[in-house]
This record gives structure tokens, sequence and C-alpha cells, in this order.
């Protein structure tokens, strides 16, 4: 099996295919409520997000794995800042503005701030990740980036949550005078408020289920603004 397959088998599997996924499906919601909708180029936007989901398992073995790591010039902080924007990037700005813009034959800033919202919510896979690998990997000398600690890396996780809810309202204002958008929201306030609490008191394998929960908050919110936008 060549290197392409391998990798394409990789990021087909990966659980974080979901986030790529749930940013196609935001963008479909918006372009849908807008009035101009091209159903047959759904297939090609749901490529976009296998490229994007490629791309990122790229530059995170790249800069997470690599052996080479010990003698890189760049800092942990600033490999960490680097991850953090291919996150923003390839789950969220690139699947939803490029979909929406393949859709619609357009842009708009509610993409754009939608796609600002579905990565700053994605960003926590990659804090869950980091969090919880940090202890094997100070133990074992990997390569692996030890950035986030633990105080940190909470604070940060509930931060992206709320930053994704408040871009996410900013965006979708105009239809926020229903009573059942505002309970629909709260509820998610709520659930993500239940997951950032297991970060914060979950260790060792927990944090496995706190990611596969992160991953899940990021599909429950995806399907929230597509229900609010149809």
């Amino acid at each position: 099996m060549n290197t392409a397959k391998i990798w394409l088998l990789a990021a087909a599997r990966s659980r974080t295919l979901m986030a790529s996924i749930s940013s196609v499906l935001v963008a479909c919601a918006l372009a849908q409520h807008g009035g101009d909708f091209n159903i047959l180029l759904i297939p090609l936007c749901l490529l976009v997000a296998l490229l994007a989901q490629m791309a990122f398992k790229l530059a995170n073995d790249y800069f997470g794995y690599s052996k080479d790591y010990g003698r890189s010039r760049l800092k942990p902080k600033h490999i960490m800042i680097i991850l953090i924007v291919c996150v923003l990037l390839f789950y969220g700005i690139i699947p939803i503005c490029i979909s929406y813009g393949m859709l619609t034959g357009g842009l708009s800033m509610d993409a754009f701030l939608l796609s600002l919202a579905m990565g700053a919510l994605s960003t926590n896979i990659l804090v869950v990740n980091n969090y919880r690998d940090m202890d094997d990997d100070r133990r074992n000398s990997l390569t692996r980036i030890v950035t986030f600690e633990r105080g940190f890396g909470t604070t940060f996780y509930l931060a992206n949550g709320f930053a994704a809810i408040d871009l996410a309202v900013i965006a979708l204002f105009p239809l926020l005078h229903r009573l059942w958008v505002l309970i629909l929201f709260m509820l998610f306030v709520g659930l993500f408020l239940y997951t950032w609490h297991a970060l914060r008191t979950s260790g060792g394998r927990m944090l496995n289920r706190v990611l596969g929960h992160t991953i899940r908050n990021v599909l429950i919110f995806a399907i929230l603004l597509s229900i609010v936008l149809l």
C-alpha cells in the first residue's frame, strides 16, 4: 500500500474526521438558509473535509511526533501556536468557507464567524490530546509537545468553548428572538460545562472518554447551528 493510501485511510478512520464533517454540515445549513444551495456539490464539500483532516494530521504528526523535534529551532509554545492555527484553518475556516463558497458561489461574514466558532470548539480536541498525554510524555521523554499545564489547559478549554458560543451568537443574532433557540443554546452550554468539569477532574484513561465527549460536542454544536439555520 502506497503512502497516499495509508494517509487517506488513517484520515478517514480518525475520530477527528467528525469535526471536519461537522463544519461541512454547518456550511450546508448556512447555504440553504440563504436560499442559494447546490445540493449536488455536497460530495465535493465532504472531500474538502477529508483533505483538511489529512492536512491537519500531517501537521500534527510532523510537529508532534517527528524524531527531529529535539533539534528543532522552534520552542514548544511556538509549535503549539502553529497547531492551534492549523486547527482553526483545517477544522473551521477551510471546510466551512470553502464549502459555503462552492455551494453558493460567494462568501459571507456569517460563514467566516461560524468557521471561527467551529474552529475554536475543535481546538479543544487538541487541548485534551495534549492534556491526556502530558504525564507520559514527561515521564518517557517523548518528542510530543508538552505545553499545557493542567490549570492553563482547562482554562483554555473553557475559553475556547465560550468563544465558539459567542461567535455563533453574533452570526445568528437575528434568529435568537425565538425562545426555543435560546433554550438549545443554554442546553449546549450545560453540556459543554459538564465536559469541562470532567476534564478538570479526570485523569489517565478517563481522559479518552473526555476526548470522545469533546468530539461529540463539536458534532452536537454543528447540529444545533444547523437546526437554527434551517
